[in-house]
């Protein structure tokens, strides 16, 4: 919890890092600032994942993300939609993504923890 420019500063070496980019109904001012991205891919390992939960105000602001993931890393991120919702999961890292499946190990994994992500759509 808490302002996620500045508490990214104090990570280095991060296997995987979760962001919910959202500040009540809405995203925060810095949604499309390249520096705070640039921020978190310091912090993360060479092997390291991004995911991003981010409420965007309209699908250009998912694009702006988009966008400024892949210049950064030099691969397009993997987004993902929620029928229903406005969320877009958002996947990152300095590698290729790709089509990420659901698989019978991941629906293995829902049922356990009784977690409903069969509506979980990938768009790019």
């Amino acid at each position: 919890h808490g302002d996620a420019r500045k508490a990214i500063k104090n990570h280095r070496n991060t296997d995987l890092l979760f962001i919910d980019l959202f500040s009540g109904n809405a995203p925060p001012k810095f949604i499309n600032d390249p520096q705070f991205y640039q921020d978190c891919l310091a912090s993360m390992s060479q092997d390291g994942l991004m995911i991003i939960n981010l409420l965007p105000l309209g699908e250009i602001q998912t694009l702006i993300v988009e966008e400024t993931l892949t210049k950064l890393t030099g691969f397009p991120p993997a987004i993902f939609s929620i029928p229903q919702y406005k969320n877009r999961i958002i996947m990152s890292g300095r590698f290729p993504l790709g089509h990420l499946p659901f698989n019978t190990k991941l629906r293995t994994l829902t049922e356990q923890f009784q977690l409903n992500l069969m509506n979980v759509i990938q768009l790019k």
